[in-house]
C-alpha cells in the first residue's frame, strides 16, 4: 500500500491562548530569567515583513545552519529546567502513556523550528516537507503549550483528522526524534519531528489510544 505523508502534525491551526500574548512579549531576550544557569537560546532574526524572498530564504538557512551546529538552551519564566530537558520530557511522558518510546533531540529539525519560529508567523511550513511539525503560539510555557496538543486525544478517532492532528504527531510510534525553536517576542512555538508522523494509512499501528 503506498502511504501518503501529510508530513506534519495537525493541519489544524489549533491557535488557541492559553495566556495573552503580552505577556510572553519582550523587547529583547534577557540572559538569566530567574533560573541559574537557565539561558535563553539563541534566536536569529528575521525581518519577514520587509525581506525580499531571497534575503529571507537565506536568512531561513543561517538560522536552520546555527540549529545543526548548537544544542538550544533557554525557557519562558514559566518553566524550570533547560529547554530541551523540558520538551523532551513532556513529549516523552504523554507518549509512554501510549506506548511510544522515548523521542532524542535532533539538532537539524531544531535548526528548522527556529526558522520557522523566527518568521513570527503562525503558519505551518511549506512544502516539501522533511518533518512533522507541531507549533502553538500564546501559552505561558512548553508545558502548557506540548499540554494542549496532547488534549486532543479524546477527539482522536482512529484516522487523521483535524481536530487531533496534533495529538496524533506527538505519540506517533515511528517517530524517534523531535527538535523545537521558540521566539519570546511573538510567543511562537514549531517542534518539528524525524521520521513525520500522520502518514495515511499507518494510523492503526503508530497511534495506540
Amino acid at each position: 500500500m503506498l502511504f501518503l505523508s501529510l508530513a506534519l502534525a495537525g493541519l489544524a491551526l489549533a491557535q488557541e491562548k492559553a495566556a495573552p500574548l503580552a505577556m510572553l512579549q519582550a523587547a529583547s531576550c534577557p540572559a538569566d530569567v530567574g533560573h541559574e544557569g537557565h539561558l535563553l537560546f539563541k534566536r536569529v532574526q528575521l525581518q519577514a515583513h520587509s525581506q525580499t524572498q531571497a534575503e529571507r530564504k537565506a536568512a531561513v538557512e543561517q538560522a536552520v545552519h546555527l540549529g545543526q551546529q548548537q544544542k538550544y538552551v533557554g525557557g519562558t519564566p514559566g518553566d524550570a529546567g533547560s529547554y530541551q530537558e523540558i520538551l523532551l520530557s513532556h513529549h516523552n511522558s504523554y507518549r509512554a502513556a501510549h506506548g511510544a518510546g522515548p523521542l532524542s533531540w535532533n539538532d537539524q529539525a531544531a535548526g528548522f523550528a527556529q526558522a520557522m519560529a523566527d518568521t513570527c508567523v503562525f503558519e505551518h511550513s511549506s512544502p516539501p516537507r522533511t518533518f512533522g511539525e507541531n507549533i502553538a503560539q500564546g501559552y505561558l510555557d512548553f508545558t502548557s503549550a506540548v499540554g494542549a496538543w496532547y488534549a486532543e486525544h479524546p477527539l482522536y478517532n482512529g484516522d487523521f483528522t483535524m481536530a487531533a492532528g496534533h495529538f496524533s504527531q506527538l505519540v506517533w510510534k515511528s517517530t524517534t526524534s523531535v527538535g523545537c525553536g521558540y521566539r519570546h517576542d511573538c510567543g511562537l512555538l514549531f517542534c518539528e519531528y524525524y521520521p513525520p508522523g500522520n502518514v495515511m494509512g499507518a494510523f492503526h499501528y503508530n497511534v495506540a489510544v
